[in-house]
């Protein structure tokens, strides 16, 4: 068994005045989660906008079959500068279409 690995994708973000916006997106997940023998921690991943506004970054799905906790879930933060940061909790499906999901649909 393994995990899953999705590209989750996200932007463009726009700043207060409609111009490309700065900052960046934290992912953390609620729990350590478990596959097998594979254990997952709780460390913050901080991934910053590009030049467009944009992000990508590939992060572990947390619906694999056979994941424990079954309903743990990623914390994230959309921290634009200038904007007041944006959390809330997601799951990343295994399923994604072709191992890629924009993080406006979750």
């Amino acid at each position: 068994m393994a995990f899953t690995s999705i590209l989750v994708t996200g932007g463009p973000y726009e700043g207060p005045d409609g111009s490309v916006a700065t900052g960046e997106v934290r992912f953390r997940l609620t729990h350590p989660m478990t596959l097998g023998h594979v254990v997952v921690g709780v460390d913050e991943i901080v991934v910053p906008l590009n030049a467009s506004g944009s992000f990508s970054h590939t992060l572990l799905a947390n619906d694999d079959v056979g994941v424990e906790p079954p309903n743990v879930s990623y914390e994230v933060t959309e921290a634009i500068d200038d904007v007041t940061p944006e959390v809330r909790y997601v799951r990343i499906p295994h399923t994604a279409a072709g191992g890629t999901i924009d993080l406006a649909a979750l």
